[in-house]
């Protein structure tokens, strides 16, 4: 299995994490991202990252940005609806962290792109 640097996967998961966000909006398709909304979500995902580097290397870049947004955002699924994936401590972990950093919402700015609240 080939081992991904920090990099490789901070780029998959914010993309992961912004696809999520889109998926997740109202109103706001065709809307590109602003250079701060993207640097937002990067800094997100990359603080995850960081902080639980040694528990989270097995599991998908993609599947963690997904989950990082539905669960601070207080979506229907999130990391605590899959303990298959996770397992249950590491879910209730990511999940106590992901509401702990709070919701971030997309609006749409004045000069029509998409940002976090």
């Amino acid at each position: 299995m080939k081992m991904l640097n920090f990099e490789t996967k901070l780029e998959t998961m914010t993309a992961a994490y912004l696809e999520c966000a889109i998926f997740c909006g109202d109103g706001i398709e065709g809307a590109e991202f602003s250079a701060d909304a993207i640097s937002s979500a990067r800094k997100s995902c990359a603080v995850f990252l960081m902080r639980y580097s040694n528990k989270c290397a097995a599991f998908s870049m993609d599947q963690l940005g997904h989950d990082l947004f539905y669960t601070r955002n207080g979506h229907g699924v999130g990391f605590w609806s899959r303990p298959e994936i996770y397992g249950d401590d590491l879910a209730e972990t990511y999940t106590e962290y992901s509401e702990k950093i709070g919701e971030k919402d997309l609006y749409i700015g004045d000069d029509g792109k998409l940002y976090f609240s």
